[in-house]
């Protein structure tokens, strides 16, 4: 990890702990997040009740902040899916 002056962890309005903005800038290139509406906030709160620890102190992480490899396609959705094609297929080309 590099140094840094930013604080160990960053925190969303729910006390969650976040991606370093270098790796969130990194893995969701073309997205753009926007403000949580009051009902994606409720559906976050009861998942969280429901996994009892909404409320709760994590233990404190250090920011992990590199610069990670580039995505295996457009998306992070996209790069999983590439690296899973790209582990099955010596078993695809024995399978034929």
């Amino acid at each position: 990890t590099r140094a840094s002056s930013e604080p160990k962890e960053r925190k969303n309005d729910l006390d969650v702990v976040m991606l370093a903005p270098q790796l969130l800038s990194s893995i969701f290139k073309r997205q753009r997040f926007s403000q949580a509406t009051n009902e994606q906030i409720k559906i976050s709160v009861d998942h969280l009740k429901s996994q009892n620890i909404y409320g709760k102190q994590g233990e404190p992480v250090e920011m992990a902040d590199f610069d990670p490899p580039e995505l295996l396609g457009s998306n992070i959705e996209e790069h999983f899916y590439n690296i899973g094609g790209l582990a099955a297929q010596p078993y695809l080309q024995m399978a034929e």
